[in-house]
């Protein structure tokens, strides 16, 4: 039987798409805390949409992890657990050794310009005390590889990977305001690396900056909440 040509679903879909967007955006960012309570009625009220597409969002967000709910009692932002950082970033790490190897023959030279560009932008940042724009470049950063890599179920996993990873190292930059700068380090080689054409070495300094990021949003999730 054909579909009919209703414009109504679509538009619907495209509302749940925006208010997901917004609300995984909030989370990644740190606006929407660890722990917060999520009501739909609130959330409907603020963002001007019914409760529909707000609890559809919240249902995604909840299969992807950066949201928990409780029955029908409570819908809360996820909190921020050790073992959530020892879980994803073994993960973040191979998906990004592998983006990286996808994506080499590709970078030169609007990749490794990009790449240069946005690091310009972390220091600057860094230099301000702009935490979110550190993290904003550090995401154009990544993206360009990411986008590079021409395969498209490798790009929708990574980001994925990514937005939870983003998250906790957003809570490492506000949890330690005089260290975010460490989280930087690795950046300059591995544009260098890349630059060069050496894979075996960017493969490499990814990997262990992966490994001294996790040590440290670690560290942080400790301190924040008493818990190894």
């Amino acid at each position: 039987m054909p579909i009919p040509g209703k414009t109504r679903p679509v538009e619907r879909a495209r509302v749940s798409d925006k208010v997901y967007s917004i609300l995984r955006d909030g989370i990644v960012d740190g606006d929407l805390r660890p722990g917060e309570d999520l009501k739909d009625a609130e959330l409907a009220e603020r963002l001007g949409v019914s409760r529909t597409p707000i609890r559809e969002a919240l249902k995604r967000l909840e299969g992807e992890g950066l949201v928990r709910s409780s029955a029908s009692r409570w819908t809360r932002v996820a909190g921020i657990r050790v073992e959530d950082i020892d879980n994803l970033f073994p993960i973040v790490k191979c998906l990004d050794v592998l983006t990286l190897e996808t994506a080499f023959p590709f970078m030169k030279p609007g990749g490794v310009a990009v790449m240069r560009a946005e690091y310009r932008k972390q220091q600057e940042a860094l230099a301000k005390g702009d935490y979110r724009a550190v993290a904003k470049a550090g995401a154009v950063l990544h993206d360009a590889y990411l986008l590079r890599s021409n395969n498209p179920e490798l790009i929708e996993l990574n980001q994925k990977m990514q937005a939870k990873a983003r998250r906790l190292m957003n809570f490492f930059h506000t949890s330690f305001r005089n260290e975010p700068a460490l989280a930087l380090e690795g950046h300059e080689p591995l544009i260098q690396a890349i630059e060069d054409g050496r894979l075996v070495d960017g493969k490499t300094i990814l990997s262990h900056h992966w490994d001294f990021v996790a040590r440290l949003i670690r560290k942080a999730a400790i301190e924040a909440t008493g818990h190894d």
